[in-house]
């Protein structure tokens, strides 16, 4: 018997390796398949011994046969009992033909009532086998069949409910990305025109600093080319009377040189005749001489100083000419600079309005921006105020002036 349950317990566990725990496989979700694996070796009842009295045998048998032999015959029953009634009925036939097979069982026929229990057991088995084998399978197609017809609703409305919600998305999209393009085209559209204002305004003062250094350029420039041919005018001038002085001087130098040389040599000779009387009469001649010459050299010299004087006021009456073009210049370029002055200040005034309107739209479009937050619409801005130019013009005026006195 112990001998037949290991059987039916190999054939049960064939192709899976012994020790293995119970597994619960599944194939669909609703068909479950239990498969027996003996952790432990079942337990069986210990083979007849002939030393053993005809009690302790029958005790074994009563012991363990039936449960090894229900267990064998219907092996799901200790896990899942799914068929009460089934299992009930089974049961209730194994425990009859144990009980019969008990009471008929004598020492002599012990062994034929073994492989009769065997032999009822393996067809017993066999049967139920089937029969389960085949109502899984049946149970499986029918359980194969509706999961396929509920997935396939499934799969349906998952479709129709995906469709939905992906439609609801797309719209609720559409709309935040119209109102966002929306949005951000206020924005930059806001922010162009607050850009276009501060580069125009920035433009603007750009020319206006421009044209402003480019007149004190201008006026400066001027400036200092009528100091310089001033200058190169009074310096050559005063060249010019040192060469022709230096000149002059020279030649009278080298003339009494002469002079007195031959004057030296006449007087050796007339030493010689007479020397009182030539000493007296050559001293009233060199005195004499000395006054002509000394007259005759001073007239020389004043019509050359009064020639030089003449050059000289013909040099000076064009300077002063050109001094009074310059100064006109000067005067003309000081006009166009206050009047150039006069249009910043009216720019200067108009672009402060135009600064305190946008701020006073700020203050009423954004009331609630603490201070410096509005910084980067309408910046802090600084006037120009040129340093320095008409301090040089008036010192270069008064220079001009200065000359032209002397």
């Amino acid at each position: 018997m112990a001998s037949a349950v290991r059987a039916q317990m190999a054939a049960l566990g064939e192709g899976r390796p012994e020790g293995t725990p119970c597994e619960r496989t599944s194939s669909l979700p609703a068909a479950r398949k239990y498969i027996f694996r003996p952790s432990v070796e079942m337990p069986s009842s210990r083979t007849p011994n002939e030393n053993e009295t005809p009690k302790e045998r029958i005790a074994g048998l009563r012991a363990a046969r039936t449960t090894a032999l229900f267990r064998a015959v219907n092996p799901e029953l200790f896990i899942t009992p799914n068929k009460p009634v089934m299992a009930f009925g089974l049961v209730a036939i194994t425990l009859c033909v144990a009980y019969l097979g008990y009471l008929h069982a004598t020492v002599e026929n012990k062994k034929d009532l073994y492989e009769a229990v065997d032999k009822i057991g393996e067809s017993i088995q066999q049967e139920e086998q089937e029969k389960k084998e085949a109502e899984m399978q049946e149970h499986i197609e029918k359980m194969k069949a509706k999961l396929w017809s509920q997935a396939e609703q499934h799969k349906e409305d998952a479709v129709d409910n995906a469709l939905r919600e992906a439609a609801a998305n797309h719209s609720t999209f559409v709309q935040d990305l119209k109102l966002k393009l929306k949005k951000e085209i206020k924005e930059a559209v806001k922010k162009a025109k607050a850009e276009m204002k501060e580069y125009m305004e920035e433009v603007q003062r750009r020319e206006i600093e421009a044209t402003e250094q480019r007149m004190a350029h201008k006026l400066w420039c001027a400036l200092q080319e009528c100091a310089k041919e001033k200058m190169e005018a009074v310096a050559k001038a005063r060249n010019q009377e040192r060469e022709v002085a230096l000149s002059e001087a020279a030649v009278q130098h080298r003339k009494h040189i002469e002079q007195l040389i031959e004057e030296s040599t006449l007087a050796e000779e007339l030493h010689r005749k007479t020397i009182e009387q030539l000493n007296k009469e050559k001293c009233n001649e060199m005195n004499i001489a000395l006054s002509i010459k000394q007259k005759e050299n001073q007239i020389e010299m004043e019509k050359q100083r009064k020639e030089l004087e003449i050059v000289h006021l013909d040099q000076l009456e064009k300077v002063m000419i050109t001094l009074r073009e310059a100064e006109n210049q000067v005067k003309t370029l000081q006009q166009k600079l206050e009047k150039m002055r006069a249009w910043k200040d009216s720019l200067e005034t108009e672009i402060q309005a135009t600064r305190q309107a946008f701020q006073r739209y700020i203050d009423v479009t954004f009331p609630d921006l603490s201070p410096g937050q509005a910084d980067f619409i309408l910046p802090f801005r600084t006037t120009f105020e040129p340093e320095g130019i008409p301090e040089e013009a008036e010192g270069s005026d008064s220079e001009c002036e200065g000359h032209s006195h002397e």
